[in-house]
């Protein structure tokens, strides 16, 4: 009788929760040794990569840029998102490999206080069908050189949510987003500074579709967390505007 390992007996959704309390490299080294995994576990954990350091990016880029042929899965058709959740803040300036031939949809920067332009502009190049960004803990030098890049290569049609928390913006970036992401429907605000009657009129202006506005204010600008009746009646004027939360922090 034909042995089988302990892996191909335990149940798919068991296997998943075993792949979540795994670290990142245990979990590449397990998806790409264990053909006993069923496609639903490895299109789980390959879903939505998670790289903390710019070594493990680069590693992860040519792991499924690979053309080995003893490669049980094609894991880069599985990618849809891609997470750069860095555990101390980090400057990224230039990738070390050729990025494969996938399509991101999401995109999540976390903890990047410098970003060169060439970095993103190969992101870019991976994500034709993106459509969600999402920054937290970056400076405003890195969500202007995306944003700068983002624009240059003309109206992005695709990118419909996009969320910021705990960034230093200004109205200037405001104005980068917007004119770079004109289908936008959906915006998330989290503790980065002050919405301006001018950021609200730049983003009623340029992104006419907006359905979802979720401002929540940082505790050190307490005296500035007031809806002005200017920036009331340009939300007005947002015809598909459906959903508008102001979060005052006390």
């Amino acid at each position: 009788m034909k042995k089988t390992s302990i892996l191909e007996r335990l149940p798919t959704d068991v296997l998943i929760q075993v792949l979540d309390y795994l670290d990142q490299h245990s979990q590449f080294q397990m998806c790409l040794a264990s053909k006993p995994l069923s496609e639903t576990c490895i299109r789980t954990m390959w879903h939505t990569p998670t790289c903390t350091t710019v070594t493990a990016f680069n590693a992860l880029m040519s792991t499924i840029g690979t053309r080995d042929c003893n490669l049980y899965y094609p894991y880069k058709s599985f990618i849809v998102g891609l997470c750069l959740s860095f555990h101390t803040p980090q400057t990224v300036l230039v990738l070390n490999t050729i990025l494969p031939a996938i399509s991101l949809k999401k995109i999540w920067i976390e903890n990047v206080q410098s970003i060169s332009q060439t970095f993103v502009d190969k992101i870019l190049c991976i994500s034709d069908k993106l459509y969600m960004v999402h920054f937290s803990k970056c400076t405003s030098d890195t969500l202007t050189t995306f944003f700068t890049v983002l624009k240059r290569y003309g109206p992005h049609q695709g990118i419909e949510k996009i969320m910021i928390c705990d960034c230093c913006v200004a109205d200037q970036i405001v104005y980068q987003m917007v004119v770079a992401t004109p289908m936008l429907q959906h915006f998330e605000y989290y503790r980065s500074g002050i919405i301006s009657d001018c950021a609200i009129k730049l983003i009623v202006e340029h992104c006419r579709f907006i359905q979802v506005l979720i401002f929540t204010l940082p505790l050190n600008i307490v005296q500035a967390n007031t809806v002005t009746y200017e920036s009331l009646e340009l939300l007005a004027q947002s015809k598909y505007l459906k959903v508008l939360i102001y979060v005052f922090l006390l």
